[in-house]
């Protein structure tokens, strides 16, 4: 088993940044709108190594795909024999990322769709065995990360009822993770 998971990111401020109006977006959380906001003003992408297999996928769109359901993903995760799944739909990436919870490990098999790109299509039906505490405290680090992005850009998310939920999610799912509970001093 190569026993690798990782999450690596880079971004920097668009030159010029791409339109943002919220009224845009119909019943959009203010989590998701500050993620829309954020990638209006900023470039890059954020890549995942699974064991020998590294996916780069952009921050728009590939982030805001799985971005809200991280904290969900996590939680359901959290049980043995659980299945979940994390899906890059647009265009280009088309990927399924299907994961299964043995106890102590993450077992991600892929799918591909009709749209994916060459790169991800080959992927399909292939599958990595990651640690479940590295892949969920690397899920966590990564989506806090990125709410402290969207949070230097507009502070009064902080505030918001949907902005608390997402982050109290996050340190349920991290109070259970095996060798990082709260039992355990970071």
């Amino acid at each position: 088993m190569n026993s690798v998971f990782k999450i690596s990111h880079a971004w920097e401020s668009r030159p010029k940044p791409l339109p943002f109006t919220p009224q845009d977006y119909v019943d959009a959380n203010p989590v998701f709108l500050g993620l829309e906001h954020f990638l209006a003003g900023n470039t890059g992408q954020f890549s995942l190594q699974i064991g020998d297999v590294y996916l780069a996928l952009d921050l728009r769109p590939d982030l805001s795909t799985v971005f809200e359901r991280v904290p969900a993903v996590l939680h359901g995760l959290l049980e043995k024999d659980s299945r979940e799944e994390l899906y890059f739909y647009e265009q280009g990436s088309d990927l399924k990322l299907l994961l299964h919870n043995d106890g102590s490990s993450v077992h991600v098999r892929f799918e591909s769709g009709t749209s994916a790109s060459p790169e991800f299509r080959e992927l399909s039906g292939k599958e990595a065995v990651v640690p479940l505490a590295a892949f969920m405290m690397e899920w966590i680090r990564f989506a806090r990360l990125v709410l402290q992005a969207i949070t230097a850009l507009e502070p009064a998310l902080s505030q918001e009822a949907d902005y608390q939920r997402y982050n109290e999610r996050l340190r349920a799912v991290e109070s259970r993770v095996p060798g990082y509970g709260t039992s355990v001093k970071h």
